[in-house]
């Protein structure tokens, strides 16, 4: 079919025996010399690399310079030359595939693989065949024969000639000759077995094969297919929608997860917010009894109250300050601080005098007393803290200290 004008006649022909609305995806294999099989070795191992680099490799080995072609490829399973991929590829003209394209979808068929008949039969052949390891898979037509080489269940090889005086021994000898090739390039000895197939009723028939093992809906190994991308017949997101969707599963478990976590951090510090709150307040209620905060925040109305106080009595006769003008709510906000919630501690009196401190609590045993005088020792405002008492109090278990700091 190689003259797209009787493609598209035969198609019309087509149309007039069979209702194209009852086909969902159509499976076009063309001529095998409408492609150039190309075997390539390069120094990367991802598709995404080869793909970049491989059509600037294949482009001088190209009889035309000026046409745009389309190239597809896979990567064997199996490693020639020490550091180098081998890649196998088949290019062809891109108005060859945009012409068998447009014949297509002219009739709103939509093509699921447009491939060489002749590799195409060879990967068949290969996915029926499960006993068939290496081998030369040739393909005939009237209007040429594919010669593949499959290595290790790969094809690795492929070429395409005219059938034109072409002899059943000629036929072999062109096999042996691929494999020589072959073998004298890779170093290798491996025997290989011959199978050959044609449009006849053979052993190897290429229509049963195409039967039997090709589907629109699967992927086969070893198989071209120039229905990709600007010619394929789905878009990318309904190709690959069974990958997408897990990956929009597993994104969505992983922002849910984050969002719990950042939850819950806000909790807790809304948490250790309203706690302080509610410390300030009860400072606030028991310094300033005939006070009121209303709206106002605590810890600054006391801030305010303070400085008023100092202002209007001066510092001697002020009970929240010392003559140095140590203040008494910054003092208590520092030992909030350094004292955390997880310290089993309770202070009951604290009492300034001129440039020392006392202070009084209880604790749940002896050695909180000495990790609260830790703590509290850190603080750059405590110059230095000495245990004055510590005793086991009259409240069920409970233990007194007393605390003398100096600031």
């Amino acid at each position: 079919m190689e003259d797209e004008g009787f493609f598209d006649s035969a198609l019309d022909l087509l149309a007039g025996e069979v209702d194209f609305k009852t086909v969902s995806n159509v499976v076009l294999l063309l001529p095998s010399r409408l492609f150039f099989f190309r075997r390539s070795e390069l120094p990367f191992k991802t598709k995404a690399k080869v793909r970049q680099v491989l059509p600037l490799e294949l482009r001088p080995t190209f009889p035309m310079e000026n046409e745009a072609c389309l190239t597809d490829f896979f990567i064997p399973d199996a490693a020639f030359t020490q550091g180098l991929t081998p890649v196998f590829s088949a290019s062809a003209k891109e108005s060859d595939i945009k012409a068998y394209y447009d014949g297509l979808m002219r009739l709103n068929l939509k093509p699921a693989i447009l491939a060489p008949a002749g590799t195409t039969a060879a990967a068949c052949f290969l996915k029926t065949q499960k006993d068939a390891d290496h081998f030369v898979f040739l393909d005939r037509t009237d209007d040429d024969i594919t010669a593949t080489l499959v290595f290790n269940r790969m094809p690795v090889l492929a070429r395409a000639f005219s059938p034109d005086g072409m002899t059943p021994e000629d036929l072999r000898d062109e096999a042996r000759r691929m494999i020589l090739g072959f073998q004298q390039r890779t170093g290798l000895d491996t025997p290989f077995d011959i199978f050959v197939s044609g449009a006849g009723e053979g052993e190897f028939s290429r229509e049963a094969l195409f039967q039997s093992a090709l589907s629109p809906n699967r992927e086969m190994p070893g198989l071209f297919n120039f229905c990709r991308g600007r010619y394929g017949s789905e878009s990318f997101f309904k190709r690959h929608a069974p990958r997408i969707l897990s990956a929009g599963i597993l994104a969505g478990l992983v922002f849910i997860l984050l969002m719990t976590n950042i939850y819950g951090r806000i909790h807790g510090l809304e948490k250790a917010r309203d706690q302080r709150k509610q410390v300030i307040a009860s400072i606030f209620a028991q310094t300033f009894p005939d006070k009121k905060a209303g709206n106002t925040d605590p810890f600054l109305l006391m801030q305010s109250l303070v400085k008023q106080s100092a202002q209007s009595k001066g510092n001697s006769d002020d009970p929240l300050l010392n003559h140095r003008g140590i203040d008494a709510v910054r003092i208590i906000f520092e030992l909030s601080q350094q004292i955390p919630k997880s310290v089993d501690a309770e202070l009951s009196t604290l009492m300034l005098e001129n440039n020392r401190m006392v202070l009084t609590g209880t604790t749940g045993n002896f050695n909180t007393v000495d990790q609260l005088k830790g703590l509290i020792e850190k603080s750059p405002r405590f110059k230095k803290v000495e245990i004055s008492s510590a005793a086991a109090g009259k409240n069920m278990g409970r233990v007194d200290f007393k605390f003398m700091v100096e600031l």
